[in-house]
């Protein structure tokens, strides 16, 4: 059967290169966006499907993701199971296949961690 892959991604929801401009801000200080800095999300160019499942679950997979400057994605991270051992385990493969067009920040590529939901159907 076919399986139906949602992606949502969360922009921002965080930015490894972020920092302060000056280096005397302390960690806890409230930064203001800089509206001269173009920060453009990672896009999703190479999705491949995950391999189907006995048991789809009772919902969708969650995995929290980095998204290099290389456009791969490294360090997955389950954060909500779909119930089924089998869907998870098939989502997870087909997410650490998965390509995309790095994030950026002013036409520089940076890292980014984003959310990805992968809604799966028996077979």
């Amino acid at each position: 059967m076919r399986w139906i892959v949602l992606i949502f991604l969360l922009i921002p929801c965080l930015v490894f290169a972020a920092g302060s401009q000056n280096g005397s801000a302390s960690p806890n200080s409230a930064r203001t966006p800089d509206p001269a800095v173009k920060i453009i999300p990672p896009k999703a160019i190479e999705t491949p499907k995950p391999a189907p499942a006995a048991n789809e679950g009772k919902g969708p997979a969650v995995f929290s993701v980095t998204i290099g400057t290389d456009g791969l994605v490294h360090d997955p991270k389950m954060v909500k199971s779909s119930d089924s051992r089998q869907a998870d385990t098939n989502a997870l493969a087909a997410i650490k296949r998965w390509k995309f067009r790095p994030a950026t920040r002013d036409g520089v590529p940076i890292p980014v961690i984003i959310n990805i939901e992968v809604r799966s159907h028996a077979m």
